[in-house]
């Protein structure tokens, strides 16, 4: 005699283990997915805090240039032409920092910092 509910159970658990496998599969792909983003995260992170460190160190740079030819007896003018060129050689220095090509004038652009020369 033929045991029909041992063949039903055999049955069911080969669907299973079929599900299990596409189941693996897409959970397998989704968690790929999440590291590449994670990573590409990271990565931009990185990239904006030395856009940050890039701009708070020509700023720092220039307010020093300017005070010292303050007080050096220059005017503000000549001060401020001073400091401008202090905050393109760090600017130049700078690792991601490019010269402002869409404004037509020689800006620089550090993430959402714009220093106008």
């Amino acid at each position: 005699m033929i045991n029909h509910r041992h063949l039903s159970q055999r049955t069911v658990g080969s669907r299973r283990r079929g599900a299990i496998a596409v189941l693996a599969l897409l959970f397998t792909v989704v968690l790929l997915g999440m590291v590449a983003f994670a990573v590409d995260l990271g990565y931009v992170l990185s990239a904006q805090e030395e856009l940050q460190r890039s701009a708070d160190a020509a700023a720092l740079a220039t307010c020093w240039s300017y005070g010292q030819e303050l007080v050096d007896g220059c005017s503000a003018y000549d001060a401020s032409q001073t400091a401008r060129t202090t905050a393109s050689q760090y600017t130049a220095l700078s690792r991601g920092v490019i010269p402002s090509t869409t404004t037509g004038t020689s800006d620089y652009v550090f993430s959402r910092v714009v220093l106008v020369q």
